[in-house]
């Protein structure tokens, strides 16, 4: 390899790591929250699974359903004290279920405090009223 080639190199190599730090320094606040909350919720489905589903209790069908994680949603709402994060699960036969996670920050992270599935009324009424707002 020439030296001009070696010495482009070692300038962008050194260039990049410049950009990297600064993204990394810049990478707190907000963005730190966002991550840590969406590690939670994703640990928090992780364990909360029985043989790969999430076991609820369907009232109208008065009955076990299993729902398997499908994908988590990039919204997250912020309330006073608490976060609500979404994803989407879906049963046997496909059919998809809106799940909000509420969280708040416990000791080290957050926790899931309260699982809606299927069941937005609060959410929409508290975003209403403006008490929730996107984060």
């Amino acid at each position: 390899m020439d030296i001009e080639r070696r010495t482009f190199l070692q300038i962008t190599a050194a260039f990049v790591c410049f950009q990297s730090a600064g993204k990394a320094n810049a990478d707190t606040g907000a963005s730190k929250i966002r991550t840590d909350l969406q590690v939670a919720m994703q640990r928090h489905l992780e364990r909360s699974q029985v043989e790969g589903a999430i076991h609820f209790i369907n009232r109208e069908k008065a009955a076990v359903q299993r729902l398997y994680p499908v994908k988590a949603h990039p919204l997250i709402l912020k309330g006073d004290g608490f976060f609500v994060l979404c994803a989407e699960l879906r049963d046997e036969s496909g059919k998809k279920y809106e799940v909000d996670f509420y969280m708040v920050e416990a000791r080290r992270g957050y926790r899931v405090v309260m699982t809606e599935i299927e069941n937005r009324d609060t959410l929409r009424e508290m975003m209403r009223n403006g008490h929730v707002k996107k984060f």
